[in-house]
């Protein structure tokens, strides 16, 4: 006796979306395109003290002298390049799966960052930037005169 699981039209619509999604992975995430274009390398974690916003993003194989970090008016840009280390000739190459290049990311920082005070620490390949926060400006209150 052949038993037939009972399928609502919608179990069929989610089968389709699940293998369109398939088709689209294999076609876009595949392609250097897709990943120069959309990549945020590197993923950078943001927290915030009483004193101070931290910045960390990971950072393995990089140098200090490999980072630049600029602080202009609102923005935070970190720039950085990944250099393959040459331990083989290219043409003996099987696989090669981490990234190589330059990038950068372009943060916008809060109204109370004090740009004059950013640190930066490497630390076994974690990035920390230190963003101490501006005094908060204490409310004044305003006296309003009858013209």
């Amino acid at each position: 006796m052949l038993i037939w699981p009972f399928r609502t039209s919608w179990d069929v619509l989610d089968e389709l979306q699940r293998e369109m999604e398939h088709i689209f992975n294999l076609a876009l995430v595949g392609s250097r395109l897709f990943w120069e274009t959309f990549r945020q390398y590197p993923p950078i974690n943001v927290y915030e003290t009483s004193s101070e916003y931290i910045l960390l993003a990971p950072a393995p194989g990089l140098k200090p002298q490999d980072l630049e970090i600029t602080a202009v008016a609102d923005r935070l840009t970190i720039r950085a390049e990944r250099r393959r280390q040459q331990v083989a000739p290219e043409e003996t190459f099987r696989r090669e799966e981490r990234w190589k290049g330059s990038w950068s990311r372009i943060l916008t920082l809060p109204d109370r960052a004090d740009t004059d005070r950013i640190t930066a620490t490497l630390d076994n390949g974690l990035l920390i930037v230190r963003i101490p926060k501006l005094p908060e400006a204490p409310a004044r209150q305003v006296q309003v005169r009858v013209a």
